[in-house]
This record gives C-alpha cells, structure tokens and sequence, in this order.
C-alpha cells in the first residue's frame, strides 16, 4: 500500500515538473460576432465583439477570470464555464463573453489580438494561458 501511494507521489510530481495544472479548466477560445461602428455624435469608435469559450473533454469546471490583449491590457470576464465529461464526443459550450472598446481613431485591422487568458478551477487554483495560436479579433 505504501507503494502505491509512493507512486502516485510521484505521478503528480512529474506532472507538476511538466507543468500541468491539476483542477483548471481548459479552453478553446472562439471568436463571435464582430461589428465596428463609428458614434455620430462623439466621432469615437467601438468595437463591439463575443468571444466563446468552449471546456475540453475531460476538464474540470471554473472561472475564466480575464482575457490578455497583446500589450499586456486585460479584458475582465468572470464567465462560469461548466465541467465537460470525459466521454463528451464534442467540447461543452459555448460560454459567451460580450465586450464592446470605445477607440478615439478606428484601429488598425491585427491591433487587436487576445494571447492569453487566467482561468480559476473549482478548487481555487488559477493560471494563466498563453494561447497556442493568437485570437485576432480585429
């Protein structure tokens, strides 16, 4: 018995040196609809954007805390995503997030990129994601 437990000591410690967080979500992030518009009135410009979380198969339940532009500015989320079973064929989701930035001068198509995001388990533990593949939203 002593051995058993040895081993699964040494199991999580090698996943921790390989740097899997045990308990945290994992998300694939899709972009939704997307829509600039110019106010008449103040000339300012918004971008106004839905970005759709999805739980892999097999991943805990959490709390996506923020989204990271490129730049390092930090767009809060708060969006529950629900646990996804290890038998689920396809992702669970979507769980949505609707943003809208007020620009001074419409930006430039590729300025705004989301690389990363912090997601919280159930069980309290956070991380941060860098994204394998940046998220252009505009």
């Amino acid at each position: 018995m002593k051995r058993l437990w040895f081993l699964g000591a040494l199991l999580l410690l090698v996943l921790a040196a390989c740097g899997l967080e045990l308990g945290v979500p994992t998300v694939k992030l899709a972009l939704g609809d997307v829509n600039m518009s110019q106010d008449q009135e103040t000339g300012e410009w918004n971008l106004a954007f839905t970005i759709e979380a999805y739980t892999l198969p097999g991943s805990p339940g959490g709390t996506i805390l923020y989204y990271e532009l490129e730049g390092g500015e930090q767009l809060t989320s708060w969006t529950r995503v629900a646990s996804c079973p290890a038998d689920s064929a396809e992702p669970c989701g979507p769980f949505v997030d609707n943003y809208t930035i007020t620009y001074l001068a419409r930006p430039e198509p590729g300025s705004v990129v989301i690389v990363a995001y912090k997601v919280m388990g159930d069980n309290e533990r956070a991380a941060r994601v860098v994204l394998p593949e940046p998220l252009n939203v505009w």
